[in-house]
């Protein structure tokens, strides 16, 4: 085979072992063949081993955190959770198997009664459950527990206590990411508790298209009426996928009324709305085509600051429909029977910039999701005003341009006089304070890279992000420092990406801080943090200066290409986790690529995590 070394060297991480012995509390003796699970918290990974015939099992896992536990035929256990695991180190876990209780009952049709024990693809239906034998973790592994009968009966164990089961490989009405926000079933020991699975048919596209267009067809015939009464039903619906037909064709009906709507629709954007209308009213604005509608669009902008939410691509089976749907949404590429339909800030840029074919850098902030912390709320409601503060300033200045209606000559944005809460208090943290994932595969890049989605600096107070301003000249060494400093602080930017030059000529990307407090934590304190929050206390490491790189205590130097972790507060009193996970030093389209492997993205840089400590 060419293209391959002769040698691959390959470099194992020293593990971290887990040994112990599982004893069966029915019979008092050790467990033979017992399954012995280790689900890792802080990153992906699941490793597994089996007891030998004294109960014992020995099972070498990477250094992280775990939750532990075991299961045997006819038995199951209470799951340890929270167990550190360090490199080098050998820990002891007993763990110990019981009865435990059941839950019984069947998988049902809600529409017929009827009991359901196929899938559509033939197979048996599947259950799994969540509770004090199968704790959830980082992410949800469906686990098969359980199969349904030709009767569609199940069965199954559980360690006492509140228990939540889900469907596997069906949709029903309880699935993983959803049972827990549903009633507990509570399990008691050597006892049966019953409870029914439902999986409730989708409706048929066909007959939701049919409601739909009765209720189209009952709209009032007058113009004005006309919208309001689809408003009215605009303010009914309570999901985007499953109404899809009717809000489409609702739509429809709306920019079909053409300009004569444009007041009206102006006035219901007005109003305090949620995220789904304002996406809905946006989009009827821009397949309208009217410019009267920026001002209102600018009013709205402070408004697309909302918790996080996701572009859609929906479908609906109607071949006209699509095509209306397509015409106007905002992605002209290939999409087959799909349209989009984006996050309200998405769809209120994306109209202002097809109205006016102005664009004031808005991609920078239309990535920013609503922070639970009120201080960095705040401060984001700040960015958000001045941003349309940007556009009100442009039109009033140039609506003639577009229009000669004097009702349309100013924006009127309400400029809310934001009190910024004091930052957060290190000596509360063991109270209420806790630690929220902002993101992960965050890349930073260096000048050199350019590209609509390259970002070179990022605001970590709000979560703006920001491209490489004409001011600055591209070559790094060129940058004046004080003018960087002046413009960082202005601007509230907090870290870059710049190209750090070892004494031996060789390069790597590393991630510079703007105005920060930083020092260097183990990776034990990171995955630690948690805890070290709800303690009181955050944890103490090496003090760095601008250069967030991390340093070899067994080797006593900096390494600029090692991934490191960071504890940081702003200048603006934001404190969280910066994770360097990867040097990014080849481009390439990953489009549809699930994730991205090592040293690969789409822009050359530094790739971070981020976490936020919040009060």
């Amino acid at each position: 085979m060419k293209g391959l070394p002769a040698e691959l060297v390959v470099t194992l991480p020293t593990a971290c072992l887990a040994t112990g012995t599982v004893i069966d509390e029915v019979t008092g003796k050790p467990a033979a063949g017992a399954l012995v699970t280790m689900r890792r918290l802080d990153a992906w990974g699941l490793e597994t081993a089996s007891t030998d015939n004294a109960g014992r099992y020995r099972l070498p896992v990477a250094e992280g955190r775990y939750n532990i536990y075991t299961q045997a035929k006819d038995r199951v256990s209470i799951a340890l959770t929270e167990r550190e695991c360090q490199a080098g180190q050998t820990i002891e876990v007993p763990l110990t198997l019981i009865e435990g209780g059941f839950i019984s009952g069947r998988v049902l049709n809600t529409a017929t009664g009827a009991p359901v024990t196929k899938t559509d693809r033939g197979d048996a239906i599947a259950l799994g459950l969540m509770g004090p034998s199968q704790p959830d973790g980082r992410a949800i592994h469906p686990a098969r527990l359980a199969l349904v009968d030709d009767a569609g009966r199940f069965t199954l164990r559980a360690a006492p206590g509140e228990n939540f089961p889900y469907l596997v490989n069906t949709r029903g009405d309880r699935m993983a990411w959803d049972t827990q926000k549903q009633p507990a079933i509570v399990v008691k020991a050597g006892e049966t508790t019953s409870y029914d699975m439902l999986v409730t048919p989708p409706v048929p596209e066909e007959e939701k298209l049919k409601e739909a267009q009765k209720i189209v067809d009952a709209l009032p015939k007058t113009p004005a009426e006309r919208a309001a009464r689809i408003f009215v039903e605009y303010r009914k619906l309570q999901h985007t996928v499953d109404e899809c037909e009717l809000w489409c064709l609702l739509m429809r009906e709306l920019v079909a009324i053409g300009p004569k709507a444009v007041p009206w629709i102006c006035d219901e954007l007005d109003q305090p709305q949620e995220d789904r209308a304002i996406r809905r009213l946006a989009f009827a604005l821009r397949a309208i085509g009217d410019p009267r509608a920026v001002p209102a669009l600018i009013r709205a902008i402070p408004r697309t600051l909302l918790p996080p939410s996701s572009d859609y691509g929906l479908l609906v089976a109607d071949n006209e429909l699509t095509e209306f749907m397509q015409k106007h949404d905002l992605d002209k590429g290939s999409r087959g029977h799909y349209f989009n339909f984006g996050r309200p800030v998405r769809e209120v840029f994306g109209t202002l910039h097809a109205l006016t074919k102005q664009d004031f850098d808005d991609l920078e902030v239309s990535g920013i999701h609503r922070s639970e912390d009120p201080r960095r709320q705040a401060l984001q409601r700040r960015l958000f005003q001045r941003q349309a503060t940007r556009w009100q300033t442009w039109w009033e200045a140039n609506w003639q341009t577009f229009t000669e209606d004097e009702a349309y000559r100013s924006c009127r944005v309400e400029m809310e006089d934001t009190v910024l809460p004091p930052p957060l208090d290190l000596a509360a943290l063991g109270k209420t304070a806790r630690v929220v994932g902002e993101g992960s595969g965050y890349v930073a890049s260096p000048a050199i890279e350019t590209g609509n989605y390259a970002w070179h600096f990022y605001d970590l107070d709000t979560g703006y992000h920001r491209r490489w301003p004409a001011e600055f000249p591209a070559a790094e060494a060129a940058l004046d420092s004080r003018q960087l400093a002046d413009w960082a602080a202005e601007n509230g930017i907090d870290l870059m990406c710049v190209t750090h030059r070892a004494a031996d000529g060789t390069e790597t990307f590393v991630l510079r801080g703007l105005g920060m407090t930083v020092q260097e934590i183990t990776s034990r304190d990171a995955r630690n943090l948690e805890r070290s929050v709800a303690g009181g206390a955050l944890p103490k490491g090496r003090a760095v200066e601008e250069l967030l790189m991390h340093y070899d205590e067994s080797a006593k130097r900096l390494v600029p290409n090692a991934d490191g972790a960071f504890l940081f507060t702003t200048r603006e009193g934001s404190v969280g986790l910066i994770q360097t996970t990867d040097r990014v030093t080849k481009t390439a389209d990953l489009t549809g690529s699930f994730g991205a492997p090592a040293g690969v993205g789409f822009h050359k840089g530094v790739r971070f995590d981020l976490k936020a400590i919040m009060p």
